[in-house]
């Protein structure tokens, strides 16, 4: 067999210019040490650059086709002794170029994270974590038992699977995720556990940490570069047997896997929202097939998309309907905005309720949902919210222009001046944010501290911890956040949680909005009621006849989920579809249309079957880090020949300076 003399190289440079392999001629004093998936350094132009073998041969390019013979350099060093990258990462990476659009270095880059691309040098070290404790695991209730036999009989069969458990909010699923995992150690296989970024609190790394002692890893966006690099040597090496992290922590460089839990499945932080645009869920399964593991998926809340593959068989569907220590689910009182009294943004309901809780020394959790801009014109009067007659989605108020559009289908109104349903002139633009709500708390309860947690509290590192850990001590009474606040909290003392406004979540220009509102309203809820007093629930509103809420209140997840997945497949949204957000931006305000009109004449001129095409028109938040932005949303079931045909359009385009296209596949918002 001939000796490979020559590697192809994708080089670290995220340009469609140069996404393609290079071929650079092996050293001799590298041969049979260079392999594939190795990374190395290599002459680019002027400079050199790193990059990595994806491809090996023996033979030369052909290079019949060029005008003049053409000089192959030589690789330049081997940056590793061995290969970064196996066999599964590289397939993988490959899949994701397909799916989701991406570059190769991209795709590759965020399989092995940057501290690890440098050196191997300088490793450093890991700390131990001595707060770890143990706890004597506590007795299964029926339901718990009943997932872990499913569980363990699907580890048993060594064959690619996945398991949904939907449990209600306090049901125990982490103890089930433990135990799992302890199944899958002694039957000698790895495990990966995948918590969203909020919900990774001390608590929770405290508790995976005290049970499995040195033979866990924990990765996540806080670890510092050196703790990082340690931590994915440990895994690769295989020190680590479990690893506990966040939605990169699907592609932990392990063997023989047994097991990949996403707790709170349902939650958007699972979908990378910069290149590559991936989603650790779809990767899990992936990576499930790859090593006959099984999948398991937890929520209270699950997301449509899920629920619907374990109704129509694809996944198994194991339901925990009880709270551990027979704790009862909290008691939940809608109060209607329109007609109640209060004292600004404060039902008297909710502030009679809060005295009481305070009164009686016990805590309260306030949540307000501000992602993203959330603009849209309401009825103070009735609660109507003006939408698309097209969509049934919240039609977006654009102050410059006094109009209102949906960033669906494109449907543009004048703005009207009273409401469409009751005629009252009490309709006005709405928004609110949580500082708000902090300077109306100080004036309603002078002599309580209140903890605020929101993005602009916790950029600092360890901010997140340092809240979370005085409300813990009961330094302060009153916790004010956003969605970091919604899940994977354990506070015993808490016994009232109150909804600001779940409007806010309801009426974003999403097709998902009406989804999201209610998960978020169920997993908030369930933070009241964990100890021995019973918890309470206020959820303000103007609109309380909507399904969403109603079912929040109920705590009634099916009743919600067969009303929207009709409604789902009624407008040929997911799971009936795939949606591709094409997303035109530049500098200049006249480029984005100009480039984004362009591209779809050349859509349609395709004749590509089962796609369709809705816009262009502006993003709703048409201007973003000075980029000005329109997009384009492709509906369709076939993702990858869209994909396929949308980058072979954008290489042959010229864009303008300072300009470019983003292309989304499955995306989590349109905004």
């Amino acid at each position: 067999m001939a000796e490979n003399e020559y590697a192809g190289v994708v080089v670290d440079l995220p340009k469609i210019q140069v996404d393609r392999t290079f071929t650079y001629k092996i050293p001799e004093e590298l041969k049979g040490r260079v392999m594939q998936g190795s990374s190395v350094l290599v002459p680019f132009g002027s400079r050199k650059i790193a990059g990595f073998v994806v491809e090996l041969s023996s033979n030369p390019p052909d290079s019949s086709g060029e005008s003049e013979p053409f000089k192959i350099k030589e690789i330049s060093k081997l940056l590793y002794p061995e290969p970064l990258l196996n066999k599964e990462f590289l397939e993988l990476a490959r899949w994701m170029c397909d799916y989701y659009g991406c570059f190769l270095i991209d795709a590759v880059n965020s399989i092995i994270p940057s501290p690890v691309r440098g050196s191997r040098k300088g490793k450093g070290k890991m700390e131990k974590d001595s707060k770890a404790y143990y706890q004597r695991p506590e007795k299964l209730t029926s339901g718990q038992s009943s997932a872990l036999k499913a569980i363990t009989e699907g580890l048993l069969r060594k064959k690619a699977s996945a398991i949904l458990i939907h449990g209600v909010t306090a049901s125990g699923k982490t103890e089930v995720y433990l135990r799992a995992i302890q199944s899958a150690l002694e039957a000698g296989r790895a495990s990966i556990v995948l918590v969203p970024e909020i919900a990774l609190t001390p608590q929770a790394i405290e508790r995976f940490q005290g049970r499995f002692k040195n033979e866990i890893a924990v990765l996540h966006s806080a670890l510092a570069p050196a703790e990082r690099k340690a931590q994915w040597w440990r895994i690769k090496s295989g020190e680590a047997k479990v690893v506990l992290g966040t939605r990169s922590a699907v592609f932990a460089p392990m063997s023989n896997i047994g097991l990949i839990i996403i707790d709170e499945e349902h939650e958007p932080s699972y979908k990378q929202e910069n290149t590559p645009r991936y989603n650790a869920r779809q990767i899990a399964i992936l990576r499930a097939k790859n090593h006959n593991s099984l999948v398991l998926l937890g929520s209270a809340t699950p997301s449509l998309e899920s629920f619907y593959w374990a109704k129509s068989g694809k996944y198994k569907l194991c339901t925990i309907s009880e709270r551990v220590e027979r704790w009862s689910l909290p008691q939940v009182e809608i109060v209607d905005m329109r007609k109640s009294e209060k004292q600004g943004i404060f039902s008297n309901a909710l502030i009679k309720e809060m005295e009481s809780v305070l009164y009686r020394k016990e805590q309260i959790i306030l949540f307000l949902n501000r992602r993203g801009f959330s603009s849209y014109l309401l009825c103070q009067e009735c609660g109507h919210v003006i939408k698309c007659p097209h969509c049934d989605i919240s039609m977006t108020y654009h102050m410059p222009e006094k109009s209102i559009l949906c960033h669906y289908c494109y449907h543009k109104l004048p703005a009207p001046e009273s409401c469409p349903s009751c005629g009252s002139y009490k309709i006005k633009y709405q928004s609110m944010g949580t500082q708000k709500v902090e300077e109306e708390l100080k004036k309603l309860f002078p002599g309580e501290s209140c903890l605020r947690m929101d993005k602009d509290t916790t950029l600092e590192r360890g901010s997140h911890s340092k809240i979370l850990g005085a409300f813990s001590r009961g330094d302060a009474r009153i916790l004010l956040g956003t969605q970091m606040i919604a899940k994977g909290l354990d506070f015993p003392a808490v016994t009232l949680v109150g909804v600001i406004t779940a409007d806010v979540a309801l009426n974003m220009p999403d097709f998902r909005a009406t989804e999201r509102a209610f998960q978020l309203l169920m997993q908030v809820a369930g933070r009241s009621g964990r100890g021995n007093a019973p918890g309470k629930v206020i959820i303000q509103t103007f609109n309380p006849e909507h399904p969403g809420i109603k079912a929040a209140a109920l705590h009634d997840y099916h009743n919600f989920y067969e009303s929207e997945i009709s409604a789902r497949e009624e407008l040929n949204f997911p799971p009936f579809s795939h949606l591709v957000n094409l997303i035109f931006w530049s500098e200049r305000e006249e480029s984005a249309p100009a480039m984004a009109e362009e591209f779809a004449l050349k859509l349609k001129d395709k004749k590509a079957e089962g796609f369709q095409l809705l816009g262009p028109a502006p993003c709703p938040i048409p201007r973003l880090r000075k980029k000005f932005r329109w997009h384009i949303i492709i509906k369709t079931r076939k993702v990858q020949e869209i994909v396929r045909i949308l980058r072979s359009n954008i290489s042959e385009l010229k864009l303008p300076e300072k300009s470019g296209i983003t292309i989304d596949v499955d995306p989590y918002t349109l905004l």
